[in-house]
């Protein structure tokens, strides 16, 4: 079965942990209203950190995976993603090669980043919630 869906939004795992913690109601306005994706990047991040805490991660990631689609790491966004780090790591020393990831993936399908990371700060397909 082939599932389409529309998505506006590609959310970043610090969004989903808050919403998960049953923070932020602009989040959890976002998570349930909007059309959404969420990169297979982050569920390695959001599976590390439920982990580290102790927790089950399965219930979590199956929820997640139930509200969008997952998006995967693509040759071309792996290659755009080398480049948005070395010229962001400029003004932003913390920005890693897994946050250029999200964005290349991110700008690739043409969606709007959602984050809580700071990091992200001034780049116009990024919304920090």
């Amino acid at each position: 079965m082939v599932r389409i869906v529309n998505f506006r939004y590609v959310v970043d795992s610090s969004v989903w942990l808050d919403y998960l913690d049953g923070g932020n109601e602009q989040a959890k306005q976002l998570i349930e209203e909007e059309g959404i994706a969420t990169t297979v990047l982050a569920i390695a991040e959001i599976s590390d950190v439920l982990k580290r805490k102790g927790l089950d991660p399965n219930e979590p990631l199956h929820f997640i995976r139930s509200k969008g689609i997952i998006l995967p790491l693509t040759f071309n966004s792996a290659t755009i993603a080398g480049q948005l780090k070395n010229e962001r790591k400029k003004t932003h020393p913390k920005f890693g090669i897994i946050d250029a990831m999200h964005l290349a993936i991110t700008r690739e399908r043409k969606a709007v980043f959602l984050t809580r990371d700071r990091d992200f700060d001034g780049e116009e397909d990024v919304r920090i919630i």
